[in-house]
């Protein structure tokens, strides 16, 4: 790239190095130790790329990064090589396939841990998805049982007072009943009395007709 891209490139590495530095946040400055030690190795230039690529290695051994130290190994490869060192670059190679199957060992485990979890998780869904199935049929049965008690309250009610009625229609015909046996009974006693006064009358009518019948 030309000088104009080189530059603003190395001032923005150099202002994410001092802000990462700042956070503190390690996985951080070992990226900007990448980005800083990457430009000058694109310039060729490998003994200013050295340091920072040795500082991001020793910052990704520190936090046991396995993606940092793979990164770092194989920079460091390819910058003790550019160097002129290859006994040194071997080690460095060597360390790099370490880190490659050690990435791809946790990958894998990472990939089984997820298998695991979905497997899980699909159990779990199954269960709940069961669940919520009997506790919707628990829910129609309740709604039906709960129907039919209503059914049978409101009929209950119904009857209850065709009942009531009855018995108000009873009570009232047992009233007029009273007051027609009353007036039964009361027109006989006038009936009785009535009786007897005419009977009275005609022994007192006979009784002069005699009286009379001897006088003559």
């Amino acid at each position: 790239f030309d000088m104009n891209q080189k530059d603003s490139a190395l001032l923005l590495a150099n202002r994410g190095m001092a802000i990462s530095q700042k956070l503190d946040d390690q996985y951080l400055i070992a990226r900007s130790y990448f980005h800083c030690g990457n430009l000058r190795e694109l310039e060729g230039n490998f003994v200013e790329a050295l340091p920072y690529y040795l500082n991001g290695y020793q910052i990704s051994k520190n936090t046991g990064r396995l993606d940092l130290l793979s990164t770092f190994s194989e920079c460091l490869y390819k910058t003790y090589k550019g160097l002129g060192k290859p006994e040194i670059a071997i080690g460095y190679l060597e360390g790099f396939k370490i880190w490659e199957d050690s990435l791809l060992n946790e990958a894998n485990r990472k990939k089984m841990l997820e298998f695991q979890a979905r497997l899980e998780f699909e159990e779990k869904e199954k269960t709940l998805m069961a669940t919520q199935a009997s506790l919707k049929q628990e829910s129609y049965i309740q709604r039906w049982v709960i129907g039919l008690v209503l059914v049978l309250l409101s009929l209950s009610v119904i009857q209850s007072w065709r009942l009531f009625r009855n018995r108000q229609k009873l009570k009232k015909s047992y009233g007029q009943l009273e007051l027609a046996n009353k007036e039964i009974q009361e027109l006989n006693t006038n009936l009785q009395l009535r009786v007897e006064e005419r009977t009275e009358n005609l022994e007192k009518a006979n009784e002069m007709l005699r009286e009379f019948s001897f006088t003559n």
